[in-house]
This record gives C-alpha cells, sequence and structure tokens, in this order.
C-alpha cells in the first residue's frame, strides 16, 4: 500500500493518489477532522487500519488545517475550510439571517471541495465512500454530488445521520438536493446509516428509504484496557469537554456536596473547553481543592493518553441532558460498555434505553436532578463490587460490536445488497 499527505495547496487529489491497479477504495470523509483534539482522530484512524486489514486502499479527507502526517501510513487529503457555520461568531449567534447565509455559503463550498477532490476519480462500482456528521447542509452536498455522477463506474456514498430528523425536513437547500437524487439514476448509491434505533424510523420516513444502525466505533486502546477488577476502588470519571448539554453543571454540583461524606469516592473530572454554562461550575470545582478530586484541566491529544486517563475510572457519570441526547448515542458511554465501566445516565436516554437492553451495569437518574444523581453516586460506591461484576459480564459482547472491524465489515455487507 501507497501513503502520503496531499494538502489543499497540492494540485495532487483523490485520482493522482491512487496506482493503477489497486484494491478496493474506501475514502472517509470527515469535514470535523481538524487536529489531533477530540474524537475524530481516533475514529478515522480505527475505520482506516481496520480497512487496510480487510484488503481496502483507504484514503481520509479531512480539515486544512489537519496535520495529514498524524494519518501515516493512510493518505490523507487536507481540502476543507474551517467551517463557518459550525463555528459562528457570538455576533453572527444573535442574527438568524447570518447564519441562514453562512449555512448556504458552506454547503455551497462543501459541495465544491467534494467535487474537487475526486475530480477525474476512476471509480470501481465497489469502491465505498463513507460520509460522517451529517447536518443538511453536507447532505443536500452529497445528495448533489451523487446524482450528478456518470459511470461506468459509481461508488457507493454511506452517510451518517444522527442529528433531530426535524432540521433536515425543514432545510430548503437539503430538499432540493434529495429531490434530485431520488430522480437520479444514482439514488440507490447512497445509503443512509444511522446509530441510534430511535432515529431509526423518523429518518427512514424523511429520506424515503432503508436506512440501516451501525454501532458507535470503541477505539482497540479502550478496548484492549484490562477491566477492573470487583475489589477495585471506586474512581468517578467525568470525562471530555465539560457542557451544559452533558448535565456538568449538575454533576459538579453533586461532586461538591461530597465534601462534608464519610468514605468518600475519587472523582477524574476533565475541565478544559467549557462551555459558557458550564466555566463557572469549572471554576468553583477547582477553588474548593477537595482532597478527593483530580482536576485534569488539559486537552487531550493522543489517543494513549485519553486511554490512560480512561483505565483510572471504575464508573462514568453521564446524565446527558434529553434535548440532545435523548435519542443520540453517546461515544464514552459505548466506551464504558467495552471496557467494562460502570455508568450512571439519565432515564428516558437513548443511553438508558440500550443500557436495559444489553443488561449493563448502571443506574439511572432524572435528567438534571441534584439530589438523585447525588444518591446515585453514593449507590454506585455502595454497591461497586456487584456493579463492576456485573459489567465484565458484558465486556467480550460489546468490544466486539464496537470494533472498527465488525463497522467496515458490516459496511461491506450493506453494499452487496439492492434496497431503498
Amino acid at each position: 500500500m501507497t501513503s502520503g499527505v496531499f494538502s489543499a495547496s497540492d494540485p495532487s487529489h483523490l485520482r493522482d493518489s491512487i496506482l493503477y491497479p489497486r484494491r478496493r477504495q474506501l475514502v472517509l470523509v470527515d469535514q470535523c477532522l481538524e487536529s489531533a483534539i477530540g474524537h475524530h482522530l481516533f475514529y478515522n484512524r480505527a475505520l482506516a487500519d481496520a480497512a487496510s486489514d480487510l484488503g481496502f486502499e483507504t484514503t481520509i479527507l479531512a480539515q486544512r488545517s489537519f496535520g495529514g502526517s498524524l494519518m501515516s501510513p493512510h493518505r490523507c487529503l487536507t481540502v476543507f475550510p474551517r467551517d463557518s457555520r459550525a463555528q459562528p461568531s457570538p455576533f453572527a449567534q444573535r442574527k438568524p439571517w447570518i447564519l441562514r447565509w453562512l449555512d448556504h455559503v458552506t454547503m455551497r463550498q462543501f459541495r465544491r471541495e467534494i467535487g474537487k477532490a475526486f475530480c477525474g476519480v476512476e471509480w470501481k462500482n465497489d469502491d465505498l465512500i463513507f460520509g460522517q456528521m451529517m447536518t443538511p447542509r453536507h447532505l443536500a452536498a452529497w445528495a448533489d454530488w451523487m446524482a450528478g455522477q456518470r459511470g461506468p463506474g459509481v461508488p457507493e456514498l454511506f452517510v451518517h445521520v444522527s442529528y433531530d430528523p426535524s432540521r433536515f425536513a425543514a432545510h430548503r437547500g437539503f430538499r432540493s438536493a434529495w429531490a434530485k437524487l431520488t430522480n437520479s439514476p444514482n439514488a440507490k448509491r447512497l445509503r443512509p446509516l444511522t446509530d441510534s434505533t430511535r432515529l431509526l424510523g423518523a429518518y427512514e420516513q424523511l429520506l424515503g428509504r432503508k436506512v440501516r444502525i451501525l454501532p458507535h466505533v470503541v477505539d482497540k486502546t479502550i478496548r484492549e484496557l484490562s477491566v477492573p477488577l470487583p475489589a477495585a476502588a471506586p474512581v468517578l470519571g467525568v470525562l471530555g469537554s465539560p457542557r451544559c448539554d452533558k448535565g456538568f453543571p449538575v454533576v459538579a454540583a453533586a461532586i461538591l456536596a461530597t465534601a462534608d461524606w464519610n468514605n468518600r469516592p475519587r472523582f477524574i473530572v476533565q475541565t478544559a473547553g467549557p462551555d459558557d454554562g458550564s466555566r463557572p461550575w469549572v471554576e468553583r470545582l477547582r477553588e474548593a481543592r477537595l482532597p478527593h478530586v483530580e482536576i485534569v484541566d488539559r486537552n487531550i491529544d493522543s489517543a494513549q493518553e485519553y486511554a490512560a486517563l480512561f483505565a483510572c475510572t471504575t464508573v462514568l457519570l453521564l446524565p446527558y441532558r434529553l434535548k440532545t441526547y435523548g435519542v443520540r448515542t453517546s461515544g464514552i458511554f459505548c466506551e464504558a460498555l467495552a471496557s467494562g465501566r460502570v455508568v450512571v445516565i439519565s432515564e428516558q436516554s437513548w443511553m438508558h434505553e440500550t443500557a436495559v437492553q444489553s443488561d449493563a451495569a448502571h443506574l439511572a437518574v432524572p435528567e438534571d436532578d441534584l439530589d438523585n444523581l447525588k444518591r446515585a453516586i453514593a449507590e454506585v460506591a455502595s454497591s461497586h463490587e456487584a456493579l463492576l461484576a456485573k459489567a465484565a459480564l458484558g465486556v467480550e459482547k460489546h468490544s466486539h460490536e464496537f470494533s472498527a472491524r465488525r463497522f467496515v465489515e458490516k459496511l461491506t455487507e450493506f453494499s452487496s445488497t439492492d434496497e431503498v
């Protein structure tokens, strides 16, 4: 397999990065892959590694700011500019007409960049593209691109949809592009995927075609962690950026309330990159200087460092708000199940439904309920040994379910079907 990094300033594009004759091609397109910080690097590397092991020639398309060498030995095209609609200025956020204009501009920009990246590529019919993180404007661009493809070879395009389906239904650009695709010869070549059973019916009704389920991918650095022994002392983790939609304010309040407890459990709390509503609570935790609370105030920029931090935990606190996570999935929830950790989650969420169905070790609390969250923390500490023993029973099943290899295998399996 050949490898290399191709930047937007280089005239090279996907056509020039493939040697012929070649293997079956899989292109991973992630317009959110901008740096080593966050899950995007881990996720795409895991998929690229698995695809290569299964015989694919793999290429990743990322933002121009991304250091493409981070994906070595896989090819990486850094083609997408910063998405100004995804990260609008405070001024723009107060002006709906500016947001609408940014949406239109970035939709056209994304369509132009994928067209340039794929210009002149001699596709084979069994080549695959996986487009991630579909907002309405991104799916509109993909639908328009796919509708315009002409043979003899046309790749299959898998798109991952997980946001509120009503956003798509209300988006004029998406509706127009989707109608264009539906009336084109390539309609069946675009395959929608989601990772939430709660979204399946709504997306099938919206898109007018079958939507497949493919679970979240957990990096092998997490799946290969040692499973905590039942006798381990409880260590409750609050990992990731502190955000209101992840319930950070109520979690921080519950941790502060343990200051005068006897036999307090330990906490590990990441505090880098808080949103506006969580920032005051980060400050309160820092100022409290509780001896049983470890503050991790830095961005985690490597899979190994994140796994090392994750390995110190036995319980993950995930009382996420239902407005965002009632139907959406959570990567850290999947990581917890695949590595034998206990989870504290919000009642009525997708996580709660999944934990019940898979008999995972969990406690569920009403969202934004401080008293019930404090009780759950006390209960998870007192029942820790039994909960860890139960969590260990599901590790083999969940580690396989959330593996990158299974994801690519299922993608290949879906590509052989002929259905809309």
